[in-house]
């Protein structure tokens, strides 16, 4: 495996266990302090909502949306994979 090949595959690593770690984090803040977790479900809505509307005046009272905790959850860990690729460059 060449060196770019390698960066990628790591940084796609970085970004999936950054995730992670941060999914635990607040899955840890929920159960021992009661800190109510974030919630992916309103992404996916957000993102299902795009197509039509971009803004919101409140997303959680926006009609709910089909797949959108599966559309929420990819997008997170999507989001953690772009990061960590744009940061391996500058990392260099």
């Amino acid at each position: 495996m060449n060196t770019e090949a390698r960066h990628v595959v790591c940084a796609v690593g970085m970004g999936i266990g950054a995730c992670l770690i941060m999914d635990f984090w607040n899955l840890f803040l929920k159960r021992t302090f009661g800190i109510p977790s974030l919630n992916y479900c309103l992404l996916g809505r957000w993102i299902r909502h795009m197509p039509g509307t971009f803004r919101h005046a409140s997303i959680a009272g926006a009609p709910r949306k089909v797949f959108e905790c599966t559309i929420g959850w990819m997008a997170h860990y999507t989001i953690g994979v772009v990061l960590a690729l744009a940061f391996v460059p500058l990392a260099r």
